[in-house]
C-alpha cells in the first residue's frame, strides 16, 4: 500500500486500466482456448458416433437377408463380413456376446491394446443395454482413446450382441488449429499493444484537468484568486464548482480577516495613545496646582484667569485621553456554544498555502466562547508562527486539540527559530515585537480576549526547533 500511495493517480489510472485489459483478454483468451479443445473433443465423439451407426446400419442391412439370425449363427454370419465393415468404414471392430465374452475381433493387432477388454463385466453390459450408446474415454501419453459400445438385435429385436469401436484421438494439434492459435495469440497482442495506447491517453485526458485544479489550488492565495471555468456538469465540474465557492469564501474570510485586523490595530493603539496622553497629564496638573500655591501672594486676575483656563484645557484632554479609552476597550464577548474544530478547519483554509496539520479527536469539540473574537486569535497565532520560521525553512505548523470533561485546550506548533530567553517575558507585552514590520499587537490583544473568556495562554520554546503556543477555554459559560 505504501508503493501504491507514492505513485501518481494517472499512472494508478494507467495501471489499474492495464490490469483489467490483461485480465479480460487471459479471461477471453483461456475461454477460447477451453472452447476449442471442448469442440475438438465434440468433433471426435460425433464422428466416433457416426461410424457406430453406420456400421450398426451396416450390419441391420446384412441381417436382413438372412432368415434367423440369433446367437447360435451368430459368428458364422459375421465372420465372412467382419473385415469388409472395418475396411469401409477405416475402423476396428470387436463383438462381444451378451455375457461379455469377446467373440471376433476384425484385427488381431488391436487386441494387444491395453484399453481393448476381452471380457466385459455384466454391470457394464447392462449399462450398455439400458443406454443403448456408451462412449469411454482413456488417455496414453498424447493420444486420446475412446470407444464406443452398442447392442445389435437379432431377428426377435432382441439384444443379441455389443459390438465395439475403438478410436485413437492423437491429441497433438494439427497445423491448421496451430494456425489458428498462432492467428489468435497474435490479434490478443496487437488487442493488448493498442489498449496500452488506448489506456495512456484516457489517464492523461482524466486527469489533465485535475492536474489543472491541482495546479491552481497550489498557487490559491488569500485574494486575487480567478474561479476555474468547467462546461460538464461531471464528477470534476461538481469539484470545480466547490473549489470556485471556497474561493468566495476564502475572498470573504480575507476581507473579514482585514477588518478584523484594522479594527483591533486602532484599538490597541487607542489604548497606547490614552496611555501617553495620561502619563504626562497628571505632572502637568500637579505643576500648575504648585504654580497657583506659589503664586498666591501675587495677587493678579489674570494669573487666575490664566490658571483656571489651563486646568480646565488640562481636564478637557483628560477627558478625551478618557473617551479614547473607552474606545480601546474590548467589546462584551458574546457567548455561544459552537465547534471549536470546525473554527479551526475554516481559519486553516484561510492560510491554504502554508503546511498546517490538525490532530484531535473525531467529532465536534463544544466551547463557549465568542466565536469572531476566538477567530481573531487563531489568525494571529498562526501568523505569527509562519512568520518565526526563517527564510531557509518550510514552515510546518501543527494544531493539535485535546479535550477533558471541564477545558478545551489548542495547541499551535511551529518549527520557527523559537523566542531568545530575554525576550520571553514580554511576549504578551503591547508593541512588543520581534519583527521588523507590525505594531506588536497579536499577542497582547490574544491574551486579552482568552483572559476575558476565563480562559489561559501560555507558550513553551526551545531555540532553533520552535514554539508552541497553548490555550486553554472552558467549555461552559462560567459567569460567577
Amino acid at each position: 500500500m505504501s508503493f501504491l500511495n507514492k505513485i501518481t493517480l494517472r499512472l494508478r489510472i494507467f495501471l489499474s486500466m492495464l490490469v483489467l485489459l490483461l485480465l479480460s483478454l487471459l479471461i477471453t483468451g483461456a475461454f477460447s482456448i477451453y472452447h476449442f479443445y471442448e469442440e475438438n473433443e465434440e468433433y471426435h465423439n460425433k464422428r466416433l458416433t457416426r461410424k457406430a451407426v453406420n456400421l450398426i446400419s451396416a450390419i441391420d442391412y446384412h441381417f436382413k437377408s438372412i432368415d434367423i439370425v440369433d446367437k447360435d449363427n451368430l459368428d458364422s454370419i459375421i465372420a465372412p463380413k467382419l473385415k469388409e465393415w472395418a475396411d469401409i468404414h477405416n475402423i476396428d471392430v470387436l463383438f462381444y456376446d451378451m455375457e461379455g465374452e469377446l467373440i471376433r475381433s476384425s484385427s488381431k493387432q488391436i487386441l494387444d491394446h491395453k484399453d481393448v477388454k476381452q471380457t466385459l463385466s455384466p454391470t457394464f453390459v447392462f449399462r450398455v443395454i439400458n443406454e443403448k450408446s456408451v462412449i469411454t474415454k482413456s488417455q496414453e501419453d498424447t493420444t486420446t482413446v475412446l470407444i464406443a459400445y452398442q447392442f445389435i438385435r437379432d431377428s426377435f429385436e432382441n439384444p443379441l450382441a455389443i459390438i465395439s469401436i475403438p478410436y485413437f484421438e492423437n491429441e497433438t494439434i494439427p497445423d491448421q488449429d496451430i494456425e489458428f492459435l498462432e492467428y489468435l495469440i497474435t490479434l490478443y497482442i496487437v488487442l493488448f499493444l493498442l489498449a496500452v495506447v488506448i489506456a495512456y491517453f484516457l489517464s492523461n485526458y482524466i486527469t489533465q484537468s485535475l492536474s489543472t485544479i491541482g495546479q491552481r489550488l497550489s498557487h490559491t492565495q488569500i485574494n486575487k484568486n480567478v474561479p476555474l471555468q468547467w462546461k460538464s456538469n461531471d464528477e470534476i465540474g461538481q469539484l470545480v464548482k466547490e473549489y470556485n465557492r471556497m474561493l468566495a469564501e476564502l475572498e470573504g474570510n480575507a476581507v473579514k480577516l482585514a477588518r478584523s485586523e484594522r479594527e483591533s490595530a486602532w484599538k490597541e493603539m487607542a489604548k497606547q495613545v490614552a496611555h501617553e496622553i495620561k502619563n504626562p497629564l497628571t505632572p502637568m496638573r500637579l505643576l500648575v496646582q504648585q504654580l497657583e500655591y506659589t503664586l498666591k501672594t501675587e495677587d493678579t486676575e489674570k494669573l487666575k484667569e490664566f490658571t483656571i483656563a489651563m486646568l480646565e484645557q488640562i481636564d478637557a484632554m483628560v477627558t478625551i485621553a478618557d473617551a479614547f479609552s473607552r474606545f480601546a476597550d474590548m467589546p462584551n464577548s458574546k457567548r455561544e456554544e459552537f465547534d471549536v474544530k470546525a473554527l479551526l478547519e475554516r481559519t486553516i483554509a484561510i492560510f491554504s498555502n502554508l503546511d498546517i496539520d490538525l490532530e484531535g479527536p473525531d467529532g465536534d469539540v463544544l466551547v463557549s466562547a465568542d466565536k469572531n473574537q476566538l477567530l481573531r486569535v487563531f489568525n494571529n497565532l498562526i501568523k505569527n508562527a509562519w512568520q518565526s520560521v526563517p527564510e531557509e525553512r518550510d514552515p510546518k505548523i501543527t494544531i493539535r486539540l485535546n479535550e477533558t470533561d471541564e477545558n478545551v485546550q489548542i495547541e499551535i506548533e511551529d518549527n520557527g527559530s523559537g523566542i531568545d530567553p530575554e525576550k520571553q517575558e514580554r511576549v504578551f507585552e503591547p508593541s512588543f515585537t520581534t519583527k521588523s514590520t507590525g505594531m506588536g499587537l497579536g499577542l497582547a490583544m490574544s491574551q486579552n480576549i482568552i483572559e476575558g473568556l476565563k480562559g489561559k495562554i501560555w507558550f513553551e520554546t526551545k531555540a532553533e526547533k520552535g514554539t508552541t503556543f497553548f490555550i486553554s477555554l472552558p467549555k461552559k459559560s462560567n459567569n460567577a
